[in-house]
Parts: C-alpha cells; structure tokens; sequence
C-alpha cells in the first residue's frame, strides 16, 4: 500500500511541475463591478462574438450567432448596445463572421458569407443607418478583415494570403503570401502604426 501511495504522489507532483497545475491554488478574486452586457441569448445556443468597442466608448457592437454547430465557419447577425447595457438592437441581419471598426467610428468592416457559409465578401457599414457596401476583391473566400490605422484601407485575410485594399476598393496588393505555408492567419490584428501583423 506504502508503495502504491508513493508511485501515486510521485505521478501528482510530476504532473503539478509540467502543468503548472496548483490543486491548492486560491480562486481568482473577480472584479464585482464587471457585468455582462448583452442581453439576454433568444435560443439556448446564442453565442456572442467578435465585438467592438466604438470609437466614443459609449456603444459595443457584436455578431450574434444562432444554433453555433460549426465554430470554424460561424456566422451570426451584427448587433449593438450601449455600454449601460440599454438599447440593444440588430442592426443588420445577415451571415457575418469578422467585424472592424474605422478608427474615427464612421464605418464598420464585416466578412458577409453566403448561405452555404463558404465565401465570404467584404461589405461596409454604417453603424447609424445600416446602409451596407460591398468591397469587390479578387477573392470571393474572405475570412477577416481589419482597418488600417487612417481608415483608408482594409487588411482582409482570405486563401492564399493577407492583402489590403482601399476601402473605395482601389489599390488590391497581395501584402503576405502563405500559398504552400501550413499556417492561417486568420484571425489577425495589426499594431498600431500598420507596421506589424500578428
């Protein structure tokens, strides 16, 4: 029995050091003045995602999906609400799976995916009519999309790489080529000064 005792305690501490596991660690102190802010979920498998902060802090706006079967190909409707938590609205219904705001807030940037969920097109959007555009790329398979920091262009990543257009749809440049490369970008951000893509 002693034997056992030992090999079993001997197992836990090797799996506490590798895992970084602490079994006696004290819970995480939550900051109480955090609360959820949208509402409540229509359906059981409402998921909320990809939200935005606008850019005077006083409205989030977030894709909201029903029924989230597939995480690799979700889409949902564009929402927003206030930052009290009132008001909130769909603003547009439809199958968006990426969301980027401009950052002077005067236009949101989202993937539109067709009814079988494999393409995807960049549409723009203004957050207060709801007016919607559409961005023509060579790709019809867009899975993200970011401003650049003037708001003049669009990083969007589809197969075969990131490019950048205007966001008048001028200008289309292959910026980074993953053809043969195992990875997927996707999703990406890029810092501050457009210098960098992570």
């Amino acid at each position: 029995m002693f034997a056992f005792l030992s090999n079993f305690l001997a197992i836990l501490a090797t799996v506490i050091i590798f895992t970084g596991c602490n079994p006696v660690q004290p819970p995480i102190e939550r900051n109480p003045n955090l609360h959820f802010l949208a509402g409540k979920p229509d359906y059981p498998d409402d998921t909320f995602f990809n939200s935005v902060w606008s850019t005077n802090g006083n409205t989030i706006y977030y894709l909201k999906d029903k029924c989230f079967y597939f995480p690799e190909i979700r889409s949902g409707d564009l929402w927003s609400i206030k930052v009290s938590g009132s008001d909130e609205r769909m603003v547009l219904s439809g199958n968006f799976s990426s969301l980027a705001i401009a950052p002077d807030g005067s236009k949101l940037a989202l993937v539109e995916r067709d009814t079988t969920l494999e393409s995807g097109i960049i549409v723009l959007v203004d957050p207060v009519s709801a007016i919607k555009e559409t961005v023509v790329t060579t790709s019809l398979k867009v899975q993200d999309v970011e401003f650049s920091s003037d708001g003049l262009n669009l990083y969007y990543y589809a197969e075969g790489g990131i490019s950048s257009i205007g966001i008048d749809g001028v200008g289309e440049t292959l910026i980074l080529d993953n053809l043969g490369n195992s990875f997927d970008p996707s999703p990406f951000d890029l810092s501050p000064d457009d210098s960098k893509i992570f």
